[in-house]
């Protein structure tokens, strides 16, 4: 069987276990050298966390929940993925950062962590943390905004003012993209 072959199967839905067998070991040299990069061993990646699925002419590469790229070769992917994987690294050692949201009696406590000057990924985001309660008046404000479906697209920051409650339209300093996306309920409380 050509790799092709094995491409088309698994895009359609009909490989056999076979398929799947030959498929790890085609990939396997790309999985081995990701995880074993100094990246990947930073993040503590093994090859069996690493994911590749032929995806059109083109291959996306998922490991764990740092990344998902598309590359389009299996052995010229390697150099740009150990890349991606050191930038996934550096992200991860970027500080956690935070914004409240002020509801009634309630401050919710918004956690991120940048991702580029203007995407960040959302942490956390509840009225448990403390973090909210201790140190508001040294945070900046914050808001998230949703689409129809009260997903979260945007986060709004703005410098923390006396009696502004959230980030507006009017007092914003910057507007990030979300890189992660979700249901406006489904972050967790607390930032790990």
């Amino acid at each position: 069987m050509s790799e092709q072959t094995i491409d088309s199967r698994i895009l359609a839905g009909t490989a056999t276990p076979k398929d799947l067998i030959r498929w790890a070991d085609l990939t396997n040299p790309l999985r081995t050298s990701l995880a074993y990069s100094a990246p990947g061993k930073a993040l503590g990646i093994a090859p069996q966390d690493i994911t590749v699925l032929p995806d059109g002419a083109m291959y996306t590469v998922m490991i764990g929940n740092y990344f998902r790229e598309k590359v389009h070769g299996l052995a010229d992917g390697t150099t740009r993925l150990v890349q991606v994987l050191q930038q996934a690294y550096e992200h991860q050692q970027a500080p956690i950062q935070y914004a409240t949201k002020t509801l009634i009696d309630s401050v919710w406590t918004i956690g991120y962590r940048r991702v580029s000057p203007t995407e960040v990924e959302i942490l956390s985001y509840g009225r448990q943390n403390p973090i909210g309660y201790e140190q508001q008046k040294k945070l900046d404000l914050g808001c998230l905004i949703e689409d129809g479906s009260r997903r979260v697209y945007e986060l709004r920051l703005a410098d923390y003012k006396a009696f502004d409650l959230w980030a507006t339209p009017e007092n914003q300093r910057e507007v990030l993209t979300v890189v992660n996306p979700a249901h406006v309920f489904s972050y967790p409380e607390l930032a790990e």
